[in-house]
């Protein structure tokens, strides 16, 4: 029988779906912590001139170390973001294989769907959080190349319809742990070598690494709530 999407299911499935691809996340989490380390290592707090939505940005400090520390971050930009869709294609197919053929359409919807959810936040951020939630299963839904990729947002937006606050609800919870984790960690960091030192650049790099992998688990997680067919998938991709 088909579970309901309430706020405690979508934080059991959330944790389902983390203990389900263990390994995945800690292969995740083992390539990506350097990344993130080096970039935040690199960044030191610095204005930032260019960003990106992978947790990298381009400073002061970046630029002042010429074009090949440059050239190496956003080397690890595009690293990023090609582990970002294997995670997000390993747990929706509960694998640890890197098939890249819904890449280019994953990458695609992804940024439409940043670019929607930051135009909903300038407009007194109520917009955004109520894009986002409705919009929390479009990856999913990609990787699973049932539908045209840009059908995926109406698809997601009928799944979630009446259960946003459930959602909602449930992505604080993981919002509020993995801030007090992070703090923690952060406090723990600096007492031992400042908030410039390489332990504060390496927690910074676990504590993105960490958030990416919880809620990237909690939109596979929904999505197999949420999803009529989810069993039909399990038999394509077994």
């Amino acid at each position: 029988m088909k579970r309901e999407a309430t706020l405690s299911n979508l934080l059991n499935q959330t944790f389902a779906e983390l203990g389900a691809n263990t390994q995945l996340v800690a292969i995740y989490l083992a390539i990506t912590i350097p990344l993130s380390a080096v970039a935040a290592f690199y960044q030191g707090g610095e204005t930032t001139i260019a960003g990106f939505d992978f947790g990298f940005t381009i400073g002061e400090n970046l630029l002042a170390l010429g074009a090949l520390a440059v050239i190496v971050v956003l080397a690890a930009v595009i690293a990023s973001v090609v582990l970002q869709f294997w995670l997000y294609a390993g747990m929706v197919r509960r694998s640890t294989e890197l098939n890249l053929s819904r890449f280019w359409p994953w990458i695609g919807i992804y940024i439409l769907a940043t670019l929607g959810i930051t135009f909903g936040f300038l407009f007194l951020i109520v917009p955004g959080i109520i894009i986002a939630i409705r919009w929390l299963i479009v990856l999913p839904l990609v990787i699973e190349g049932k539908l045209p990729a840009m059908d995926t947002f109406g698809e997601s937006w009928e799944l979630t319809r009446g259960r946003s606050w459930s959602i909602f609800g449930a992505a604080v919870i993981l919002f509020i742990g993995l801030a007090v984790i992070g703090s923690v960690l952060g406090g723990v960091s600096s007492l031992v070598g400042g908030i410039s030192s390489i332990p504060a650049a390496v927690v910074s790099g676990f504590a993105e690494a960490l958030s990416t992998a919880v809620f990237t688990a909690f939109a596979v997680g929904a999505y197999r709530l949420l999803r009529d067919d989810t069993e039909e998938l399990a038999e394509v991709f077994g």
